[in-house]
């Protein structure tokens, strides 16, 4: 007879054996996440700036901190200010960004309504998009030219030439619009 009883043995299970969980990122490591998207977005309007371009300018707000908050003769001002600055400017790329794909939105809505009415016409969708891309604008001509280009001598589908524009130009208004044209070179 057994006066204490053991314990049975319990199994530990980990949640993270059977779900995927991201790992927690700090504030910073999400902005400069943010911020690259947002450069390489900028990028393809010819809006060149790099990291280290961004980190400099960043330094330089810093610094026209200190520099107000002492004009000023207030140091916490001055601390503020050091914080602040930088912040602001981060903040106005991602509004230039945010402005940027608004415009790009605007653009493929409007030449979207070129290739419908050419397609109409033609029952082509390759014959409406070279017909149209004269009018077009950049960045979008450059993304259709890829596309024309992919096409005619990579001999990639529409379909993956399509889903490859996607890739390249991320776009809420081009991915419905591909979409669409899509569905049309199925079954006309």
């Amino acid at each position: 007879m057994e006066l204490i009883k053991k314990r049975p043995k319990t199994v530990s299970i980990k949640r993270s054996e059977f779900v995927s969980v991201k790992k927690k990122q700090n504030l910073l490591t999400r902005k400069m996440e943010e911020m690259q998207d947002c450069l390489a977005l900028l990028a393809k309007i010819n809006f060149n700036l790099s990291i280290r371009e961004v980190q400099i300018i960043g330094v330089i707000l810093s610094a026209a901190g200190v520099l107000v908050g002492l004009l000023l003769h207030n140091v916490y001002v001055a601390v503020m200010l050091m914080i602040t600055f930088p912040i602001l400017g981060w903040e106005y790329l991602i509004i230039k960004k945010g402005s940027v794909e608004n415009f790009i939105d605007s653009q493929v809505i409007k030449y979207a309504e070129l290739i419908k009415n050419s397609y109409m016409t033609t029952n082509n969708i390759m014959d409406s998009i070279r017909n149209n891309m004269r009018r077009f604008d950049e960045p979008i001509k450059s993304v259709f030219s890829e596309f024309v280009d992919e096409v005619d001598i990579y001999n990639y589908s529409i379909k993956d030439a399509f889903n490859r524009m996607n890739q390249k130009l991320e776009s809420t208004s081009l991915k419905e619009f591909t979409d669409q044209l899509v569905y049309c070179d199925n079954d006309r």
